[in-house]
């Protein structure tokens, strides 16, 4: 099995897409592929989207939208720039 960086394994390519978007301050990572109804992968602590990366593809291949993201401050996703919560 390969050894990645956190970077590596965040950012690891495949049949999908990775943005980064700004959410009131905060940068979110996000994997994207597919098309059709959406499906949103949610993962818990302390994993990260990679959880999802084996269904990601026959999702979309089914004909849906999948979309999933890091959790907060966590895999990819920044904590607002004063360091607290937002909301």
């Amino acid at each position: 099995m390969p050894r990645y960086t956190p970077d590596e394994a965040i950012y690891v390519g495949g049949p999908w897409k990775h943005r980064d978007v700004s959410a009131n301050g905060a940068r979110v990572h996000i994997v994207t592929a597919g098309s059709g109804p959406t499906v949103l992968l949610l993962h818990g602590f302390p994993t990260y989207w990679g959880t999802w990366r084996h269904l990601i593809p026959p999702l979309a291949a089914a004909g849906y939208s999948v979309s999933s993201q890091g959790l907060r401050a966590y895999g990819g996703y920044a904590t607002p720039p004063h360091g607290g919560d937002p909301c």
